[in-house]
This record gives C-alpha cells, sequence and structure tokens, in this order.
C-alpha cells in the first residue's frame, strides 16, 4: 500500500490527507492522525478542492475516495451522507430512518464519530432532531463553522 500525505493549512486550521494511489482513504483536522506517513504528495486536484470549498466556490468535492476501514455499516452510514446537499442539514434520526432503523440514531452517531474522511465526506451536515450541534470528530465549534460556512455559500457555488 503505497501511502503518501498532503497538508492543507486552512482556515480551520492545518489538514492532513491520507492518500493511497490516487484515492483520499483520511482526512484529520488539525492534527495529524497519520504520522507513520513519510512521503508527501502535492496533489493539486485535491489541493484546489479544498481551496475552492473553503472560499466557497466548490459544494461537491470529485476527488476519488476509498473507505479502506469500517464495518458495513459504518460505510453506508458513510455513504448516505454523501447524499445530504451542501448547505443543509439532516438529522441523526433521519438518517436513522433513511437506512430502515427507525431509533438507529445512536448507532448513526457513532457511525459518524468514527468517519475517516470528514468534510469530503459531510459528516458535519447531520445534527440533532432539536437541531443541536452535537458529535464531531474536530470539536462542535468547527462544526458550526461549517455548516455557517456552507449556508453563507449555498447559492454561490458550482453545482
Amino acid at each position: 500500500m503505497n501511502q503518501k500525505l498532503l497538508v492543507y493549512n486552512s482556515v480551520i486550521g492545518r489538514i492532513y490527507c491520507r492518500i493511497i494511489d490516487g484515492y483520499l482513504t483520511g482526512l484529520s483536522i488539525g492534527k495529524n492522525d497519520f504520522p507513520d506517513i513519510q512521503e508527501f504528495i502535492s496533489l493539486p486536484s485535491l489541493k484546489n478542492e479544498l481551496e475552492d470549498y473553503f472560499h466557497g466556490k466548490l459544494h461537491c468535492f470529485t476527488q476519488k475516495i476509498m473507505f479502506i476501514e469500517g464495518t458495513d455499516f459504518q460505510k453506508s452510514v458513510w455513504n448516505k451522507v454523501q447524499s445530504i446537499k451542501y448547505g443543509e442539514t439532516v438529522s441523526y434520526k433521519a438518517i436513522a430512518g433513511s437506512l430502515n432503523m427507525n431509533g438507529g440514531y445512536q448507532a448513526v452517531g457513532v457511525a459518524l464519530s468514527k468517519n475517516p474522511i470528514p468534510i469530503v465526506v459531510p459528516c458535519h451536515r447531520v445534527i440533532g432532531i432539536d437541531g443541536a450541534l452535537v458529535g464531531f470528530s474536530s470539536g462542535v465549534a468547527i462544526k458550526r463553522w461549517l455548516i455557517n460556512h456552507e449556508k453563507r455559500f449555498r447559492d454561490y457555488c458550482k453545482p
């Protein structure tokens, strides 16, 4: 497995992206979750997409992703949240219901807490049924920033 690391400086902190054979397989915000990777990569397409995202010009990433970890259930949740539109939010309960798991909103929350590719797989768009911003691997403050950022630019971004 040929792992490389892309580092991007964003307005919310340094972003570390694990790339394997051209696929984005991991992303961490603010801390390097991939300290064993010693080879760095310059991947202009991903860097440009991150740049456009943080400038409010992009709402749908085209970077190829691959889940190299996670259970089938976790992967089904991660795949489901990719359908949440930029600038919108959906409740954990609604995600559970869409997966025919009524009452399984806590399991959805646990799956999302293990999302290896936040932002690109937009788990930050999932909120409590009462609108509360609960849970995010990089903290609720960053989750709030991402949601507000997307709401601010949702009418001005590329489809």
